[in-house]
């Protein structure tokens, strides 16, 4: 469907509650239930030549905008996803990695922005191509830094190290153990 929200003409291509699935770069199938609408920003280009992705919150006529610069296996940028509407960094945080599969590595910097600087960056120029923490031209209100960025790969190394003493000898996690694990780690 498409709605309409400050503006913007929003495509939703997986509503809240629906199946989301493709094939990752290893040619693994995934699939997850999506926790939040998601959809692109018509109008708009990213580095990828697709439209700009955007997750709504549950009123996303409240709230900040956050941008993430999801990034690649290798850290390097992969593209922006957008979260339109959200509390706290920390909500849009939450939202995002919610809208993954467990262990979703994509996270990158998220900076926080108004609504109004976030049309300034949209109108900005017809394709993004960059980091969103690296354009100039926009006014950020609060920025993930980089002692969070570290603090956040010591989180993901020690999870790595902890979940290894919860592997059988075959390599599957004792499931008694990664449930507890898994409801004990999460953000």
């Amino acid at each position: 469907g498409h709605i309409t929200l400050d503006g913007y003409d929003i495509t939703i291509e997986n509503p809240k509650g629906s199946i989301r699935s493709g094939v990752d770069a290893n040619g693994q199938s995934w699939s997850v239930t999506m926790n939040n609408d998601y959809g692109y920003i018509r109008g708009t280009e990213g580095v990828d030549g697709d439209h700009i992705d955007v997750f709504l919150s549950d009123d996303p006529t409240t709230g900040k905008v956050y941008v993430i610069d999801q990034v690649n296996e290798d850290g390097s940028f992969d593209e922006h996803k957008v979260m339109y509407g959200f509390k706290s960094a920390l909500a849009a945080k939450r939202a995002y990695l919610s809208n993954y599969s467990p262990g979703w590595k994509g996270l990158g910097t998220i900076s926080e922005i108004s609504k109004e600087e976030f049309k300034k960056w949209i109108e900005s120029s017809h394709r993004k191509t960059k980091p969103f923490a690296e354009y100039k031209s926009v006014k950020v209100e609060g920025e993930q830094n980089e002692k969070s960025n570290s603090l956040q790969n010591q989180m993901q190394k020690r999870y790595r190290f902890l979940q290894s003493f919860i592997l059988t000898k075959d390599g599957k996690l004792k499931k008694k153990y990664a449930d507890a694990f898994g409801k004990a780690t999460r953000l």
